[in-house]
C-alpha cells in the first residue's frame, strides 16, 4: 500500500467515525469535493496545507493522519 492510499484510508476511517460525508469534510476543509475524494482514494499527493486543513476539518492532530 502506498503512503497516499494509507493516508487516504486513515482519513476516511476518521471521517466515517465522525459520521460526516465527504462533501461535509471537504466543505469544512475548504477543499473541492472531487479533490478531497481523490485524496481519500489515494489518487492524489496532497500538500501539507491540504492535509492540515483536512485534519482540522475532522478534528484531529495532523500526525494522526499517518
Amino acid at each position: 500500500m502506498t503512503i497516499n492510499k494509507a493516508t487516504g484510508a486513515r482519513i476516511r476511517k476518521i471521517r466515517k467515525g465522525l459520521g460526516i460525508t465527504q462533501e461535509e469534510a471537504a466543505y469544512r476543509a475548504s477543499l473541492d469535493y472531487s479533490y478531497y475524494n481523490q485524496i481519500e482514494m489515494g489518487k492524489r499527493n496532497p500538500s501539507l496545507d491540504a492535509l492540515n486543513r483536512i485534519a482540522k476539518a475532522i478534528k484531529v492532530d495532523m500526525k494522526e493522519l499517518f
